[in-house]
C-alpha cells in the first residue's frame, strides 16, 4: 500500500479510493497536491426554475435569495463535459426489525459509513441509538469481490448473526447485521457471479 496525506493530516492509499475518505465524510472531497487529480465540485442549483449550475468560483446564490444545496461530486465524460458521478449500487441492507423495518439502503464500493447524519453513505435516520456519524461500516472491495463488515466509532455493539462484532469481518450472502436496534438483511449484488467493468 503506497499512502499519502490528503493535506488536512489524513493518511489515505489512492489505488482504493482516489481521495481522502475522512475528508469526504465530513463533506468534501481533499485533492493531495502529490495525489491523483480528482474532479472538481461544483455546486448543485436546487431550484431548476432559476436556470442550471451556479457560478462554482463564488459559489452565488440565483435571484430570488434561495441558498445552495451541498456540492456533489462531478466528472468528465470524453469531450470534456461536466456529468455527475455515478456510485453503482454493490449490494443492499433491508431493514427486516426494528425502527426502519422495510426500508433498504444501498450499498456502493469501497467505504460506506453508517450513522444517522445525512453525511452517512448509509444513513439510519429513525433509529437515536445508532450514533449520529461512523456508528459501523460496510465496505466492497472489487479487486478480491469481498464485503466486509465492522465497528467503527458508534457507542454500542454490532452484531453479526447474533454475535457481537469487534474487528472487521467477511460477510456472506444473508449474513443478518444488528446495527443499534435494527436487524439488516445482507443482500450483495456484486461478486463473482456478477462485477461492474
Amino acid at each position: 500500500m503506497n499512502y499519502i496525506n490528503c493535506g488536512n493530516g489524513h493518511m489515505y492509499d489512492p489505488s482504493i479510493t482516489p481521495y481522502c475518505p475522512e475528508c469526504a465524510a465530513r463533506g468534501g472531497h481533499t485533492v493531495p497536491l502529490d495525489g491523483p487529480a480528482f474532479p472538481p465540485t461544483v455546486p448543485v442549483n436546487p431550484n431548476p426554475s432559476t436556470g442550471g449550475w451556479a457560478d462554482p468560483m463564488n459559489n452565488a446564490a440565483p435571484a430570488g435569495g434561495e441558498s445552495y444545496e451541498p456540492t456533489m461530486p462531478i466528472s468528465f465524460d470524453q469531450g470534456g463535459v461536466y456529468e455527475k458521478a455515478i456510485q453503482p449500487v454493490a449490494g443492499w441492507l433491508v431493514c427486516v426489525d426494528g425502527p426502519e423495518k422495510g426500508q433498504d439502503y444501498r450499498i456502493h464500493e469501497q467505504n460506506n459509513y453508517i450513522g444517522r447524519s445525512e453525511k452517512m453513505d448509509i444513513r439510519i435516520a429513525g433509529d437515536p441509538t445508532v450514533s449520529a456519524e461512523r456508528h459501523a461500516i460496510i465496505a466492497y472491495d472489487p479487486q478480491s469481490k469481498e464485503f466486509f463488515f465492522g465497528p467503527m466509532s458508534g457507542a454500542s455493539i454490532i452484531r453479526r448473526n447474533g454475535k457481537a462484532v469487534l474487528g472487521t469481518e467477511a460477510l456472506e450472502k444473508g449474513d443478518q447485521l444488528q446495527i443499534g436496534k435494527c436487524t439488516f438483511l445482507f443482500v450483495p449484488l456484486c461478486g463473482e457471479d456478477f462485477q461492474w467493468s
